[in-house]
């Protein structure tokens, strides 16, 4: 604001520039939350106030530094490290003229990003291995996990693996033996959640010996002679073949009869079954006439055939039924 002043006795007019200064922002308070602190403080009444200017100090006996400015009470300070401790000041800039004077300083601490303890931990025993699974952490700075395992829990445990996976299988173990094992949620600056729930289990005892390949169930249903044309296209029933080893099983045949009422044997080449794993095969026969001479009484035979390679020899496998 200018004021302009005559002086007629020395013929001259003299201007004087008025400067505003506002008054310094009361009521500062500080609010922390994950990774940044909330400066608020009671808003001025000047008219002529352009915008607030926020200093910050990272230290208690550091100099304070601008670090933003604000039209509003408030300012957001973001992306902070964890667990440090911060001090702010506040002033007041008029539009076109002074700043005030720094504000008392106000302190706060950002909290430590230490997550929850994983829910629901399960552990699932099988052959030479566990298989431990868990609920995600929702935490938006989750970083990893850490599996801890012990074979007494009450002697503690040691660290088994980090994963940022929520599933984790422990392999190879030795059969009949008990393990514990605690899994723990790390954030992105390090700080690890507390302990949370112990799960424990025993490998099972050794697998019997098991054939490569098997028959493990067959299924047949009651013919009906009537409609004996109907099972080329609608299965008589089905069997299940299961793969035990380690490998995919290729290169099998099938073979299904049923003595005295089919002319040949039905023959289905058999796709490859993964590594222990099953595979659901549907038994679709094609009978001769002498089908039609079936009554209630008469004793059907089947016979199912299963053929596979170990190396270049040749095995079979048989099972027998009565529809």
């Amino acid at each position: 604001m200018r004021l302009a002043v005559g002086d007629r006795g020395n013929g001259r007019v003299q201007v004087f520039n008025f400067r505003h200064t506002p008054a310094i922002p009361k009521d500062v308070t500080g609010q922390a939350s994950a990774n940044e602190i909330q400066v608020s403080w009671k808003p001025n009444t000047e008219t002529y106030l352009d915008a607030y200017k926020i200093y910050r100090s990272d230290s208690p006996a550091g100099e304070f530094t601008m670090i933003g400015a604000s039209s509003e009470p408030f300012y957001i300070d973001r992306n902070l490290p964890s667990n440090r401790t911060f001090q702010y000041r506040i002033s007041s800039q008029a539009t076109g003229g002074n700043e005030s004077a720094l504000s008392n300083p106000v302190t706060a601490m950002t909290p430590k990003l230490i997550p929850v303890s994983p829910k629901k931990i399960k552990i699932e025993p099988s052959e030479k291995q566990m298989t431990l699974s868990w609920l995600p952490n929702t935490e938006p700075f989750l970083d990893h996990y850490r599996i801890y395992r012990s074979r007494d829990a009450a002697s503690g445990f040691e660290l088994l693996k980090k994963s940022d996976k929520t599933v984790f299988v422990d392999s190879p173990l030795p059969d009949e033996t008990v393990y514990y094992y605690q899994i723990n949620a790390v954030g992105k600056e390090g700080d690890e959640s507390p302990a949370g729930e112990v799960v424990f289990a025993s490998t099972p005892k050794a697998a019997l010996s098991l054939p490569p390949v098997e028959i493990t169930k067959l299924a047949l249903s009651e013919i009906f002679a009537s409609a004996y044309k109907s099972y080329e296209s609608n299965p008589l029933g089905k069997i299940v073949i299961k793969n035990n080893t380690n490998k995919t099983f290729p290169r099998m045949k099938l073979s299904f009869s049923i003595k005295d009422f089919m002319d040949y044997p039905t023959e289905l080449d058999i796709p490859d079954v993964p590594a222990k794993s099953e595979l659901t095969v549907e038994l679709k026969p094609v009978f001769s006439n002498k089908i039609l001479d079936v009554t209630e009484n008469t004793s059907l035979q089947s016979e199912i055939a299963l053929t596979y390679y170990t190396g270049e020899e040749s095995r079979k496998r048989s099972r027998a039924a009565s529809p």
